[in-house]
C-alpha cells in the first residue's frame, strides 16, 4: 500500500500593510541627514563629520548640500600673522561661494573670528 501524503492548509496572513499615505515616515538614518533636514539654508554648525570643525547648509537652485571644513586635529592659531598666511596660501579672495574653501576663509579665518588658543606655544 502506498503511503498517504499529509495535506496542510495554509492560513491567510492576518496583518495587512497600511497604505503608503498612512505609513509613518522613517527618520533619516545618518547624523548628517538629520542635521541637513533640520538646518536652515546658510546656517553654520559644528560638523557631524569626523575630522572636521564646521559645516554649513548651502542651498542653490532648489537643491541643498552640506559643506564641511576645517581640520579638527589642527590646533588654533588665529593670530593676525597666521590669518594673513592662511588667506594667501588658500587664495581666499578667489573662493567660490558654497565650497569648503569659502567656508573656511569666511567662517574660521575671518577678521575678528575665532580667538581660541591652545596655549601650547606660550613660554613661561
Amino acid at each position: 500500500m502506498p503511503a498517504k501524503k499529509k495535506t496542510t492548509t495554509r492560513r491567510k496572513a492576518t496583518t495587512r500593510r497600511k497604505p503608503a499615505a498612512k505609513r509613518a515616515t522613517s527618520k533619516p538614518k545618518s547624523k548628517t541627514a538629520r542635521a541637513k533636514k533640520s538646518m536652515k539654508c546658510g546656517e553654520v554648525r559644528k560638523s557631524t563629520r569626523a575630522g572636521k570643525k564646521v559645516m554649513k547648509k548651502v542651498c542653490k537652485g532648489g537643491k541643498s548640500k552640506m559643506v564641511h571644513a576645517g581640520d579638527s586635529s589642527m590646533r588654533h592659531n588665529y593670530s593676525d600673522k597666521a590669518r594673513k598666511n592662511f588667506k594667501a596660501r588658500h587664495k581666499c579672495s578667489t573662493a567660490k561661494a558654497g565650497t569648503a574653501r569659502h567656508l573656511a576663509c569666511n567662517t574660521l579665518w575671518k577678521k575678528g573670528g575665532s580667538k581660541k588658543t591652545t596655549g601650547k606655544g606660550k613660554r613661561k
